[in-house]
């Protein structure tokens, strides 16, 4: 019986061992994760950076990398966010909406997109939902047709 007590003693002895071995190797191998999430993050950061300055052919003052697919770039007083996709990066200027104040992200492909935004006064859904609910279905329509129409005379 005395022999019984003694192994089920050192079958505790191992399994605190087992258990923090466990915890250990969990904590290593976060650690690890969280280091190779930072370098990737880092990565994308530069390779945004370059593809900044190609399609608005201006050098990022500051690079904020976020994740392995985005980051965060100021140039000149605005922020953009880049995020990665499978042909390259796209880019999402931060506006304040005209309305309340909020952040609106807003994708820009170019330099004369990027523009256009600057020269409007952009809403946030919010703002926006509330001020199409008072207008008129045929002039939501005039207002949508008119924004295609630029959006092609950019592309061209």
């Amino acid at each position: 019986m005395n022999d019984e007590k003694g192994d089920m003693g050192r079958k505790e002895v191992n399994r605190m061992g087992l258990k923090e071995r466990a915890v250990e190797t969990y904590l290593r191998e976060t650690a690890e994760q969280r280091e190779r999430d930072r370098k990737a993050a880092e990565e994308y950061a530069a390779e945004a950076s370059k593809e900044f300055k190609q399609a608005f052919g201006e050098e990022p003052d500051k690079i904020n990398p976020i994740t392995q697919w985005s980051c965060e770039i100021h140039c000149d007083g605005l922020v953009f966010e880049a995020r990665r996709q499978a042909y390259g990066s796209e880019f999402y200027v931060k506006l304040s909406c005209s309305n309340c104040g909020e952040l609106v992200p807003i994708h820009v492909l170019s330099l004369s997109t990027l523009g256009y935004w600057l020269s409007q006064k952009p809403l946030c859904k919010k703002c926006s939902k509330i001020i199409n609910a008072e207008k008129t279905t045929e002039e939501q329509i005039i207002e949508k047709l008119k924004e295609i129409l630029n959006l092609i005379k950019e592309g061209e």
